[in-house]
């Protein structure tokens, strides 16, 4: 959506309608030790005119992994048809799943940042919302590297714990 915030490669929160080709973002891999945090470059941005989308509000909880075991909440709204990172509850891997696919029998991947660094956190899917259609523009975000998802910060947060999703284009 035109209004999410993304993590820059800088570690600073920039809207996704300022955003340029050759921008980088931070973002989430799989390597060979598993989910890593990565880099990756802008390809393209393509903003679609306004007409009716389905959008899905999602709400997450859970524990937070850091040392000081912090309550995780937040919330985020996506198109129907854009995914996430998530796998469901007796899943360990990740996977990209749809927006309008998840609900609370799903994790979604959260990263937080703390002065103590980064931790990989397992959210639970506490509610998806299907909300009625609306019509609205929307911004396509093309990456350089098609296996890195985006972090997209989490509403009702401190601006610190951000969710990795990606949009696959053909």
């Amino acid at each position: 959506l035109l209004g999410a915030k993304l993590l820059s490669a800088e570690w600073d929160l920039v809207d996704a309608h300022q955003l340029q080709p050759g921008d980088w973002l931070c973002s989430v891999c799989e390597d060979e030790d598993g989910l890593v945090l990565a880099e990756t470059k802008v390809k393209a941005l393509r903003r679609f005119p306004a007409r009716d989308r389905d959008v899905v509000t999602i709400s997450l909880s859970g524990a937070s992994s850091s040392p000081d075991g912090a309550h995780v909440a937040g919330a985020m709204s996506l198109t129907a048809d854009h995914s996430v990172l998530g796998a469901h509850r007796k899943s360990q891997g990740w996977q990209p799943i749809k927006a309008s696919a998840l609900n609370h029998n799903h994790m979604v991947l959260v990263v937080e940042e703390s002065h103590e660094g980064c931790h990989e956190i397992r959210a639970a899917v506490a509610n998806a919302q299907l909300e009625p259609p609306k019509s609205m523009e929307v911004l396509e975000l093309e990456l350089e590297d098609t296996s890195h998802a985006v972090l997209h910060m989490l509403h009702g947060s401190d601006g610190q714990r951000s969710t990795a999703s990606r949009n696959e284009v053909p």
